[in-house]
């Protein structure tokens, strides 16, 4: 019943909510193509790993919601995996899960650590990043160089970290926070893209151990300071759309396309067709959008933040026609442009 099901579903972007015997949902997912991708479920494919086996013993009927475009689709994906908090997303994703850089202010000696969920409204967070094995390898470089405390919880005796040279001490030199603090600031600093000074620091010591012909530790060094500028590209890529217009539009068929207004979220999208388009109308309908658009209104919450790097993704690895606007008079140049290349692909 449920592979007939899936057969009869369009072949358009959206979202599918997996159901159990209970009617409690299980799984959500997003699709460009529901059709081809909710009848995977329910044929014959070798070489499924045991999580998502049981999924699909465990689904009893599924929902659908069909949307215009994937962004739509990711983004209320998203949404929905907040609401309902599925037990196989957790449990599928455990592992396609995007790391962020966690530094935990709201403790004395705040460490600096890995982190998946930006849970705590004291601390800071950076990313989030797609690699694990380079976070965790900044995250413990950036410690042992700065001499940051690693441990859980500072004892009244030296560590073995403090003996080894790695640490300030903090569990047994009460005089040191300023020392520490300054030390943690060059971490922050780098990590908001203020300065280079950390990877500096780096550098020098890569420097210092080449002079001493200490080898191992110039190539060590070497490693770090390429996981440091790959964190940066990284942050820099993230903050690219962040507090900016953004106008784009998408492709939905020979007739239609779609426009989006962005500014940290979607506040604006709707269809338009191209036979009856009238470029000036649309001009001033986007400009009189963002002019009144209220932008205190945007949130710096996690569901704020994690909405923004979904859409700065989108943009980055899609070949959709999009316009930062610095001048609102390049409105109508990409609009016509826009219209002319989709006559010229007919």
């Amino acid at each position: 019943m449920l592979k007939t099901k899936a057969k009869s579903l369009k072949e358009y972007p959206g979202v599918y909510l997996m159901k159990d015997k209970f009617d409690i949902i299980i799984y959500v997912g997003k699709s460009k193509n529901l059709k081809n991708r909710v009848s995977s479920y329910f044929s014959n494919i070798k070489n499924r790993t045991s999580k998502v086996e049981k999924l699909i013993k465990n689904i009893a009927d599924f929902e659908y919601i069909y949307l215009d475009t994937e962004i739509e689709a990711l983004l209320l994906e998203k949404e929905l995996i907040d609401r309902y908090k599925p037990t196989y997303n957790r449990l599928l994703k455990n592992t396609e899960r995007y790391p962020y850089i966690e530094i935990t202010l709201e403790e004395d000696y705040p460490r600096i650590l890995v982190s998946y969920e930006p849970i705590s409204e004291y601390n800071l967070y950076f990313g989030p990043f797609t690699s694990l094995s380079v976070v965790e390898k900044v995250c413990f470089s950036i410690s042992k160089i700065l001499k940051l405390r690693t441990c859980n919880r500072i004892l009244k005796s030296s560590c073995l970290n403090y003996n080894l040279k790695n640490c300030l001490g903090v569990c047994i030199n009460p005089n040191i926070k300023e020392i520490y603090y300054n030390n943690l600031n060059i971490a922050i600093e780098y990590l908001s893209l203020l300065n280079t000074k950390l990877l500096d620091i780096f550098q020098n010591e890569m420097k210092n151990a080449s002079l001493t012909l200490d080898f191992e530790n110039a190539i060590n060094f070497r490693e770090d300071i390429k996981s440091l500028n790959f964190i940066r590209e990284a942050l820099l890529n993230s903050v690219k759309i962040k507090n900016k217009n953004i106008l784009m539009v998408e492709n939905l068929n020979k007739n239609t396309f779609k426009v989006f207004c962005i500014y940290n979220k979607i506040f604006y999208c709707e269809k338009y067709d191209k036979e009856n388009l009238d470029i000036k109308t649309l001009e001033r309908t986007i400009k009189s959008i963002f002019n009144t658009f209220e932008k205190n209104s945007y949130k710096n919450s996690k569901n704020s933040i994690d909405s923004t790097l979904i859409i700065n993704r989108y943009l980055n690895n899609n070949k959709v026609n999009f316009l930062e606007i610095t001048d609102q008079s390049d409105i109508s140049l990409f609009l016509n442009g826009f219209i002319e290349l989709q006559k010229g692909l007919e």
